[in-house]
């Protein structure tokens, strides 16, 4: 039993290695292995008990109060409302991302496309609050649009170029590592991909400026087609979120990922070099099972008999046993006798 459960051990401590969320299976069999040495202990020092019951008690209630502080702040930093302000201009954009794998990191190029049409629905639904109402030109507002967009852009290092469809906005970011060790199977990486800022609207001509009492801010936002393509060597990307396609090229893996609209990152799982094979990749699969947690904390406890037998030594050194004294032994001898 002692030889199980050290292999029992080990498998488990291997498989929480690649997947750390099965650790809590693990520690939950070892636990379930050493509950009758531990209710024993509980019964024979109460005392200790009852303080570390106090000491948890505090604790919980503690990480309640500053859980209830970080809701409360996130609730009013998250909050759309402010008063008296307008409607902001919302400005639809076509994202599409290109990721190649260059050693352990990726090169990322990013493309926006902001197509005229978008861009005159915008600017027709925002000239409504000018104080002429819809008979206000709505194209003067289109041209500043335009205008505002491509002087912010270029200022942060954009390349643009337009057509009769609309503007194009290219630019590539320094390279990202991918961040992998050994351990765990797969690591999560995460890629920002979100709208850039671009303020208010850049002021009209004179006779114009009494459009909006202020400016309003251009809030662009991708459309439900935006998408980034990662391309890495067979067996590095693992699972996306949101989840992707995929699709082998050219001795490559292009993994397709749909921007979330809600979101302003990609996360890819990056898989450890010692997996980036068809064995390891079925292995590190393995660990990933809603079922691998429960069957290591069955088999952990079953062959726990060693582990209850280190625990009841350590228990006689913390807690020896009582020696009789000298009456209390002839006492004893007599009364055998």
């Amino acid at each position: 039993m002692n030889r199980l459960f050290a292999l029992a051990l080990l498998a488990g401590a291997s498989i929480a290695l690649l997947n750390p969320s099965l650790l809590p299976f693990v520690v939950g069999g070892i636990a379930l292995a050493l509950a009758p040495s531990l209710v024993r202990l509980v019964q024979v020092a109460p005392r200790a008990v009852k303080i570390a019951l106090k000491v948890l008690s505090v604790s919980l209630v503690l990480a309640g109060a500053g859980a209830w502080l970080v809701f409360v702040q996130r609730f009013y930093e998250d909050s759309e409302w402010v008063a008296g302000s307008l409607p902001d201009i919302s400005v639809p954009i076509h994202y599409s991302g290109q990721a190649s794998q260059q050693g352990e990191a990726l090169s990322v190029e990013d493309s926006l496309t902001v197509g005229r049409s978008g861009l005159r629905r915008a600017a027709r639904k925002a000239a409504r609050f000018h104080i002429l109402g819809e008979g206000y030109p709505y194209r003067e507002l289109e041209s500043r649009l335009v205008d505002t967009i491509s002087a912010r852009l270029e200022a942060k290092g954009w390349k643009s170029s337009a057509d009769s469809e609309g503007i194009e906005f290219r630019r590539r970011r320094p390279p990202l590592a991918l961040i992998a060790g050994w351990f765990p199977a797969r690591t999560t990486n995460t890629i920002l991909v979100r709208p850039p800022g671009m303020g208010r609207v850049a002021r009209g001509k004179p006779r114009n400026s009494l459009i909006f009492l202020e400016e309003p801010r251009i809030t662009p936002h991708f459309d439900e087609t935006s998408s980034l393509t990662v391309t890495a060597e067979p067996y590095t990307i693992g699972d996306t979120s949101p989840r992707g396609s995929r699709r082998p090229r050219g001795g490559m893996e292009r993994v397709t990922i749909p921007v979330p609209t809600d979101d302003d990152r990609v996360e890819v799982e990056v898989a450890s070099p010692l997996l980036r094979n068809a064995v390891g990749s079925r292995l590190g699969h393995v660990t990933l099972f809603s079922t691998t947690g429960w069957v290591m904390m069955l088999l952990l406890a079953v062959t726990g008999d060693w582990a209850k037998g280190l625990l009841k030594r350590l228990f006689r050194r913390i807690f020896p046993p009582r020696q009789p004294t000298s009456g209390e032994a002839k006492e004893g001898e007599s009364n055998h006798a």
